[in-house]
């Protein structure tokens, strides 16, 4: 009687879906999602992270139903919300990882600027040699630069240069900081950046970039000999746009002329 009972329970178990491990739930879920029965696939998802709050694949659960409510929901809030609780739920690990990232990312899209730098600023505590730091950090630099807090730029941009060994943004950070010299008045010093930088990275893919704006440091300056000698070394290295380069060194050269009069 006793076998005969358990052979029931597994039989019923097979054809229920309370039976199975939250992988098989994840997968049945998953499998909604693909099938298009996205309702379905979103119910099965918060039942997973409901039952299992603690499992692996609840991390992935609540970074599915993020995306949803961000991508397909129009609902930023609820996104938020889950986005919050996979960090909350899975410290230190790669769910916590893109769900900061996630989230920073969304303050930035709804305009709360200082919501995604601290998200941001979080990422990179926790998780400073990971390559989404290096992108926030980046991402952070920006932010400053658009609400025009420079000061606040210029600190950021000096910790990725120092701190971020093997970050692909290093190279843009160095002229960017040349940039933001540049808007707080400090001519002289974004010179000296560029000088530097086209020095040490002759061959970076940045080098037209920054001989452009050396150029315009210079124009800034109020330095046109200057500038049209970096125009011209570009010209005649043909690097930029020929047009661009004939028509500010002919501007320059004539505004140098007027003035010797």
């Amino acid at each position: 009687m006793g076998m005969r009972r358990i052979n029931i329970l597994l039989i019923t178990c097979l054809g229920l879906t309370a039976c199975s491990s939250p992988e098989n739930r994840f997968n049945e879920a998953t499998k909604l999602w693909r099938d298009g029965d996205i309702q379905a696939a979103k119910a099965s998802y918060r039942e997973i992270v409901e039952r299992f709050p603690t499992h692996s694949v609840t991390g992935k659960a609540l970074l599915i139903l993020a995306e949803t409510a961000q991508y397909q929901d129009n609902n930023a809030g609820e996104a938020a919300r889950y986005y919050h609780r996979a960090a909350e739920l899975f410290p230190g690990t790669d769910v916590d990882r893109t769900a900061r990232h996630k989230l920073g990312d969304l303050y930035l899209k709804e305009r709360r600027v200082q919501h995604a730098i601290a998200e941001y600023q979080k990422l990179v505590s926790l998780f400073p040699k990971s390559a989404d730091a290096c992108d926030v950090q980046r991402a952070i630099i920006e932010t400053y630069t658009s609400i025009s807090q420079l000061p606040q730029a210029l600190d950021e941009i000096d910790i990725l240069i120092d701190n971020f060994d093997g970050c692909r943004h290093r190279s843009w950070a160095i002229t960017r900081r040349g940039l933001v010299l540049l808007m707080l008045g400090r001519t002289q010093e974004a010179i000296g950046v560029y000088l530097d930088f086209l020095k040490k990275y002759p061959k970076d893919p940045l080098t037209v970039d920054a001989t452009l704006m050396l150029a315009d440091a210079y124009v800034d300056a109020d330095d046109l000999e200057h500038a049209v000698e970096v125009y011209q070394r570009m010209r005649n290295e043909k690097s930029g746009d020929p047009k661009f380069l004939e028509q500010r060194i002919a501007t320059l050269s004539r505004l140098r002329a007027e003035r010797l009069r």
